[in-house]
């Protein structure tokens, strides 16, 4: 039997819509962070609803806000929120002296980020591939304790920027175009290093 050939990958997600709902995502946060001073402690799709009228512009909403909490500069958050991969992983791993709430929040934008480009499944998928099978199970066992081993697991599979990149690289949706201008955002984002994570305010001067 021959082998079936196929053309170039086709983006399957409109281009356009990708960057309206990532600037919307961006806006909402920066207000959440910024004016508010709250951080959302669970972000992820289901924080989110989208409303696309026929012909219209995509528009989204962040709501869900029963884990929100106010943020001082100077305060640090102790209560865990969220699950893998949305929850980050300083959170998961934080000790007495706690973690920083929108530090936090920015991770988890960035895995919605990467969602949008990539899809859940193959972000989950990826995962699956880096770890045991405790870190399976969480992924798809929502509200399985996280065990300090399947923390260090998670922390791990994006330590070195790797899954990230293949992610972008091999399983995006959208076009190059709209890659090109995500990708630094995804990246800066989905960083375990929380010094080197891109900030709130950041994050806000560099959206288009």
């Amino acid at each position: 039997a021959t082998a079936r050939t196929t053309g170039p990958r086709r983006p399957s997600l409109d281009g356009d819509a990708v960057r309206c709902m990532a600037s919307q995502i961006c806006a909402a946060v920066a207000h959440l962070h910024l004016v508010a001073k709250v951080s959302h402690g669970n972000i992820c799709p289901r924080s989110f609803s989208l409303n696309h009228e026929l012909g219209g512009p995509v528009k989204i909403q962040l709501g869900c806000f029963d884990t929100a909490a106010l943020s001082a500069s100077d305060e640090m958050c102790h209560v865990v929120r969220g699950v893998i991969p949305h929850v980050a992983p300083e959170a998961l791993l934080h000790d007495v002296e706690g973690f920083d709430g929108m530090g936090a929040d920015m991770w988890s934008v960035g895995v919605v980020f990467l969602q949008l480009c990539c899809g859940v499944r193959p972000v989950h998928d990826a995962l699956r591939g880096r770890g045991d099978a405790a870190l399976v199970e969480s992924l798809s066992t929502p509200g399985r304790k996280v065990t300090l081993d399947i923390a260090r697991q998670f922390q791990a599979a994006f330590d070195d920027g790797k899954i990230t990149d293949d992610l972008l690289r091999l399983s995006s949706k959208v076009d190059e175009a709209v890659m090109r201008r995500l990708s630094p955002f995804v990246c800066g984002l989905v960083d375990v290093c929380t010094t080197s994570r891109l900030t709130t305010q950041a994050l806000l001067s560099m959206m288009p």
